[in-house]
């Protein structure tokens, strides 16, 4: 689980006029996001680590990006719908 300010990636970054939401993705676009942002500078942010994301998809690890609200994060635990990105799956975790 990613939880951070925001509760979603965007297909850009949220700034950008045009910015759309994304709920669910693929493991590779989350890569080519990740590649794209992640320039390794001081104090700079980026989506998610390339080599994490490398890792999920071999390991076929769901990622859950969420906002602060730890009603999500309970959402999520519980097998609940949430407001945020799946990476590797849907919006709905499976139940174990």
């Amino acid at each position: 689980m990613n939880i951070s300010s925001s509760s979603h990636i965007y297909d850009r970054h949220p700034s950008i006029k045009g910015a759309r939401m994304l709920k669910s993705m693929s493991y590779g676009r989350m890569a080519r996001i990740a590649a794209k942002w992640d320039d390794r500078k001081p104090g700079s942010n980026f989506v998610f680590d390339i080599e994490a994301c490398r890792i999920a998809k071999r390991s076929g690890i769901r990622i859950y990006f969420v906002g602060a609200d730890v009603r999500e994060l309970d959402n999520i635990l519980n097998g609940r719908p949430h407001d945020g990105t799946v990476v590797g799956g849907t919006t709905r975790p499976r139940k174990t």
